[in-house]
């Protein structure tokens, strides 16, 4: 799962940047605007896990073990701002979707997920 989730966030580019915004408050290292706010293997959005940047960007160690923190937690019951949605606890793809979108099982997420599930599917890093 963590493979596919690695290929459909960056193509398994460590390097990779993403989701550039226009607002110069959300630029970090340097970065003019359009800046990039998603950083690595899993696409981790600084904004939305402070204090992630710069290792984000630079370390694969510290990318995959920060995002699946987060994906841990929601896994074991304890992002309880989310149980208003639905939100339950062993939901490994709902989880992974609000990884992605940060909400609880909406459309962005419900469309990563099957991007994850097609990854899985076709297992493209065998191929590297």
């Amino acid at each position: 799962v963590v493979r596919a989730m690695a290929w459909a966030e960056s193509s398994w580019r460590q390097g990779h940047v993403g989701d550039y915004e226009d607002d110069p408050n959300l630029c970090v290292g340097g970065h003019a605007v359009p800046c990039p706010t998603s950083f690595g293997l899993l696409q981790l959005k600084h904004i939305f896990r402070p204090g992630s940047w710069p290792n984000s960007q630079q370390h694969t160690a510290f990318n995959v073990d920060y995002g699946l923190a987060y994906i841990r937690g929601c896994f074991e019951g304890w992002v309880s701002y989310l149980r208003e949605d639905g939100y339950r606890p062993g939901d490994l793809a709902g989880c992974l979707g609000w990884h992605y979108s940060g909400q609880w099982r909406d459309g962005e997420s419900l469309e990563y997920i099957q991007r994850v599930q097609r990854r899985l599917d076709e297992q493209p890093w065998t191929r590297l």
